[in-house]
Parts: structure tokens; sequence; C-alpha cells
């Protein structure tokens, strides 16, 4: 809508929110017709006496307050960034788009899938079947991440060139969110463990474990934020979120312990492989991107071609790798795509 209409309003911006707000509705009645063959049936009807509508709200209030205290991070975090130089808080944002949209196209993904499973097995006792559960997601991420966080640090200046280099946005654009996207790429795993990590605790109805965690993860990216931001500029900002996923992954591994015990054995196996195929990939990469930097800056089609090439080499070399030291999470990741 917003690419069809935008020429016609005499803010864009204004198409793209419409386009937003249809998408979001067209969604909702989208699946109407496959809950009704289902025997489901949707009516605008609201019982607050009822004792399941009383504990969904009360579960729902901490992980609402949760999700804010993320927004409030990074409405902060650019509040600072503000006072640097020009273009600094657009160009935080432009880093984040990139990381938001691995995460949502893998990580969400899969954290929505576990929900229900690990609910299912949290309502019968199971924990030993919630704590495979839990590996099997963190294997999947740790494979999806490291990869894509190598990737991102390695080729990050063509891609940003690639994807937003059009109009105004020059190549002193691109170099800054590029430096940007060198720190916040570096907090990939921690983000993508963050966000599986938590749908334990939710499973198990604990909505209030997490948001003390954020609490104190927004306190440390806050502190790091303000003694960063003058000596790496824009990356310290950055590299303040990426400390800040970590210490927010060690907090919950460390609670999740205590509560459930240990559930990372045969998981450092699995992540020293994925780890060591992604140095692998970026080497790769790295020896075959050098030379050619000179030839991706003549033009475009030029630089979209070849950096479309690295990350295909680059994940074949991955996929080669993984197999070769008998990384079995692949052929996990292959069933889950079939």
């Amino acid at each position: 809508f917003g690419i069809f209409a935008g020429k016609r309003f005499a803010d864009p911006a204004i198409a793209l929110g419409i386009g937003v707000i249809t998408g979001g509705i067209v969604q909702f009645f989208f699946q109407w017709p496959f809950l009704a063959k289902m025997g489901i049936r949707y009516r605008l009807h609201f019982n607050f006496h009822s004792q399941g509508v009383k504990r969904v709200f009360m579960l729902m209030v901490p992980g609402a307050v949760g999700a804010g205290v993320y927004q409030i991070n990074a409405l902060v975090s650019q509040f600072i960034a503000a006072f640097l130089e020009e273009g600094t808080v657009a160009a935080l944002r432009f880093s984040l788009t990139l990381i938001e949209l691995i995460l949502g196209i893998f990580v969400i993904s899969l954290t929505t899938v576990i929900l229900p499973v690990l609910s299912e097995k949290s309502a019968r006792n199971d924990m030993d079947g919630m704590k495979d559960i839990l590996r099997y997601a963190l294997r999947l991420m740790f494979l999806i991440t490291m990869p894509a966080m190598v990737g991102l640090i390695i080729l990050r200046y063509p891609i940003v060139t690639m994807l937003f280099r059009y109009g105004r946005f020059t190549a002193e654009s691109a170099s800054l969110v590029s430096y940007a996207l060198l720190f916040h790429a570096a907090g990939l795993p921690g983000i993508g463990g963050n966000r599986v990590l938590v749908q334990m605790f939710y499973s198990m109805k604990d909505t209030k474990t997490p948001v003390y965690v954020a609490g104190a993860a927004m306190v440390i990216n806050l502190l790091l934020c303000y003694y960063l931001r003058y000596p790496l500029r824009i990356g310290g900002i950055a590299l303040a979120g990426t400390v800040s996923s970590y210490s927010t992954l060690f907090l919950l591994l460390l609670l999740l312990r205590r509560r459930v015990g240990v559930f990372m054995n045969r998981l450092y196996i699995s992540f020293m492989k994925s780890s060591v195929a992604a140095v692998c990939m970026g080497a790769v990469i790295l020896l075959i991107y050098s030379p050619l930097k000179s030839v991706m800056q003549m033009g475009r089609s030029y630089n979209a071609g070849i950096t479309l090439g690295l990350i295909a080499i680059g994940l074949c070399v991955y996929i080669a790798v993984s197999v070769l030291i008998k990384n079995r999470d692949i052929t996990e990741l292959k069933k889950i795509f079939r």
C-alpha cells in the first residue's frame, strides 16, 4: 500500500502507516474462516468475573510491562544518541531494523512454536520434557544466529549499501549504520537466547521474573550508554545494548538453573560446533570479499550481486562444515523446513 499509494499523500509516511493498520486488520479477519472450520466461533463477549479472564489478565500485565521496558530501553538509548552527531538516531534505527529482521524471520518463529509445547508439558509437570524442548530450541537458535552474526559483521557495509543506499542515504550514512551494526550484530545470539529462555518462564506461568531481569538489563544498558557514548560514539550505544543482552542471558540462565536444575548438558558441544562452522564460513567470506571491494564500489548492481553471492557461498560453507564436523542440529533444522 505504501509503495502504490505513497505518491498520493503529501507525506508518504502516512501511506505506510495506513498500510500497517490495513495489514493488521486483514490479518485478523483472514483467520476467521480457518477458526470456523475448527468449530471455534468468535464473539465480542467479556466476562470480567471469569477466573480464566482474571488469570490471563494477571499473567498479561507483567508481560506487557516487560515489553514496555524493552521499548523504554530503546527510546532512552536513542535519546542519548541524539546528543551525538547528526544522523546517529536514524543510523541506530536502521541497524536495529536489520537485527529485528533476522530475529523476526527465524528466532521469533522458533519461540512462537515452542511456547505451546512447553506450556503443555508444564501442565503435565513433565520437567524433563520441558528441558529437552528448551535445549532443542537453544541449539537451533545458536545454529541460526551464529552464522548470521558473523555474516553481518563481515558484510555489514555492502549489506547496508544494498538495502538502504537510495535517495538521500549517502555513503557516509551507510558507514554510520554499518558501524552501529558491527556492535549490534555481536548481540544476536544473546538476544535470541533471551527470547527462547523467556518462553520457558512464560510456560511455567511466571511472567514476573523476566520483568525483573529486563529492569536490571535496562539499568546496565543506560549506564553503558552514558559512559560509552563519547569514546565509541554510536558504536558505544550499540555495544551497550549488546552487553545488556548477554547480561540478561546470563541472569536468565542462572535463575532458570536454580528453578529447574541442570539443563545445559550437551548444549556446549552444539554451541562449539556452530561456532566453529560460523568461523570457517567467515574466513571463506573474508578471503573472497577482500579482493572484490573495489569491484563492489563500481555500482549498486555490482555490490548487490556480489553481496548476494557471498551470502550464498557463506551459507554453503556453513552447511558443509556443519555436516563435516557432524553437527546434528543441521539435520534437525532441515526437518523443520520440510
